[in-house]
């Protein structure tokens, strides 16, 4: 026999406001293109999950124009792009 789905389903009952829970933003997503740098703190196509980690933020610190290399990774295939044409920003960062 077939069981009702439905059976024990009220109307009037809905959520109440309390049981709603907001949904957080997300935290972006980076990913760093450029070549892997010495000491291994950089490694090509590295993804960082919620933002960029202090130790990474630390070596960025020695070396800025790094931080152009360092991308959302909605922005992934674009800045790939960029960095491997000559004249560009993201070009000058990773031949440097």
């Amino acid at each position: 026999m077939a069981k009702i789905l439905d059976e024990g389903i009220k109307p009037e009952e809905g959520l109440n406001p309390e049981q709603v829970v907001e949904k957080q933003p997300e935290e972006t997503n980076y990913i760093y293109i450029g070549p892997t740098q010495q000491g291994y703190k950089l490694v090509k196509n590295t993804v960082y999950f919620g933002g960029v980690p202090d130790y990474v933020e630390a070596e960025l610190s020695k070396k800025p124009y790094l931080r152009r290399l360092i991308v959302k990774t909605a922005d992934y295939a674009d800045k790939v792009q960029k960095m491997n044409t000559k004249g560009t920003p993201e070009y000058d960062a990773a031949n440097r």
